[in-house]
């Protein structure tokens, strides 16, 4: 773990959802973030991306931001932490491109297959990535195409929609279905996400464990999300806060459901503000 020494161990660490909280739900822009993410890098504060996105999304993210903390993919599915990056061992599943993987859930060739169980079991026409090509995606996302081939690059989540018009009645025969399949439900800002009985708090937690371990010393959890997919991280973490919305409100369910602070702005900016409030009164 060479970005800490002995001497200078942060007590603090931050944990992010990534569309709409750190970047702009639109364009994907996290300018207004810049201030934040430079702060949180003097501090030697870890910034632990915690997303809906794939592995392969993050790692193309965390190289933009300049980290290279461990990365929370596909809702919890998996955690990945660099080769090196803790000294004290521990158990993981396997290695890959230079990260050792902690695997939650269920695989994404039974997640595939579940899906198409679904749709006739609630007679709605649900569509998945996997269902897509990569051009498909990139339209649908809005992603450009190299990121939009990272986003179809799967180990535990599958991100889908429903082909139709649909509201509550539907939604609700959604969550039958997936009950009956034993598999979990989440609604991220653009897509239903169907995963195995993983999710973004039990990852943070195990990787809290982990820092724990390493550190031996008390630590101080921050967790920013903005959508119901956030709430499990959110639950997980000393001090959740809410990320407004471009229309400046605040998901209602996160609200109802959490004691946690609100941003005055929505987005980036909103995140950005956030972060350097807790940085001048923690540093």
């Amino acid at each position: 773990m060479s970005e800490h020494d002995e001497h200078q161990k942060p007590l603090l660490i931050v944990f992010s959802d990534l569309d709409g909280t750190l970047l702009d739900h639109d364009n994907y822009d996290f300018s207004p973030a810049l201030p934040a993410l430079a702060a949180l890098h003097a501090a030697n504060v870890p910034l632990l991306l915690c997303s809906s996105k794939t592995r392969a999304e993050l790692e193309y993210w965390k190289d933009q931001f300049n980290i290279n903390h461990p990365l929370i993919s596909e809702n919890g599915g998996v955690l990945a932490i660099p080769q090196g990056y803790f000294k004290q061992p521990f158990d993981f599943h396997e290695e890959q491109n230079g990260y050792q993987l902690i695997l939650f859930g269920e695989s994404y060739a039974m997640l595939r297959t579940a899906l198409i169980k679904l749709a006739k079991r609630a007679y709605l026409p649900l569509v998945g990535f996997g269902d897509m090509t990569i051009a498909q995606v990139a339209r649908l996302t809005g992603l450009p195409i190299d990121q939009a081939a990272r986003a179809k690059i799967r180990d535990a989540d599958e991100p889908f929609f429903i082909d139709r018009e649909f509201g509550d009645e539907e939604v609700k025969r959604l969550e039958k279905a997936v009950a009956w399949a034993q598999l979990r439900l989440t609604r991220g800002g653009r897509f239903f996400h169907l995963t195995g009985h993983n999710d973004k708090g039990l990852a943070a937690r195990r990787l809290v464990q982990l820092y724990q371990a390493e550190w031996q010393q008390p630590i101080c959890t921050i967790g920013l999300g903005d959508s119901p997919n956030d709430l499990q991280l959110l639950e997980a973490v000393d001090l959740p806060i809410l990320v407004r919305k471009k229309t400046g409100e605040v998901d209602p369910m996160l609200r109802a459901s959490l004691k946690a602070k609100c941003t005055v702005s929505s987005g980036p900016l909103g995140w950005n503000e956030a972060i350097l409030e807790i940085l001048s009164i923690t540093f």
